[in-house]
């Protein structure tokens, strides 16, 4: 979707990201609400020559906003990320922030069974909205101190400053060069 495309190029150069991920998860809590309207409501207006219109609006914002949350995230991890053991890190990070999500997400389907079934939908979006609030509140402040802090205060062990990693890593592309140079010279 061009969503996808255009919603990173937003936030590409921002040195904040987890900040912008914070504001993009109030602007998710948000949206919830015309989508669950929306969605309680849609026997009463599909035969409405509006209906599609306006449903392709609210994806479209659900969308962008979720793009926008992803790229923030994403960011953020690239942000303090380890360069020494590289990727390794950023999955490891993006494994546990998939873990979580997903066991929220069958945490509230399991809830959902327990809820009147007409209205199952709307109270676990009401549920969920309140939670992430609640959430959103008692963690904001820690959002804003885990941004400031510099990036080797995430590693597991305290680093060499950034001269020695750079030093390894022109000895690195040294060793490469000379691996060359030595595959030239069998051939």
């Amino acid at each position: 979707m061009l969503t996808s495309i255009i919603v990173p190029l937003i936030i590409r150069h921002t040195k904040r990201p987890l900040i912008w991920f914070a504001r993009s998860y109030v602007l998710h809590l948000i949206n919830a609400i015309p989508l669950a309207a929306y969605v309680y409501f849609t026997p009463r207006m599909i035969s409405s020559g509006y209906y599609y219109p306006v449903l392709i609006l609210l994806l479209v914002s659900n969308e962008v906003i979720k793009t926008l949350q992803f790229t923030a995230h994403v960011g953020f991890f690239a942000s303090i990320s380890d360069p020494r053991i590289g990727g390794t890190y950023m999955t490891f990070l993006a494994t546990l922030s998939n873990l979580g999500s997903a066991l929220n997400s069958s945490v509230i389907l399991y809830a959902a069974n327990w809820f009147p079934k007409r209205y199952a939908y709307l109270i676990a979006v009401a549920s969920c909205d309140l939670l992430g609030i609640l959430w959103f509140v008692l963690s904001y402040r820690t959002l804003k101190q885990l941004q400031k802090l510099p990036p080797h205060k995430w590693y597991l062990t305290e680093g060499k400053n950034t001269d020695d990693m750079t030093t390894s890593k022109e000895q690195g592309q040294n060793d490469n060069q000379v691996s060359l140079i030595s595959d030239k010279e069998i051939d």
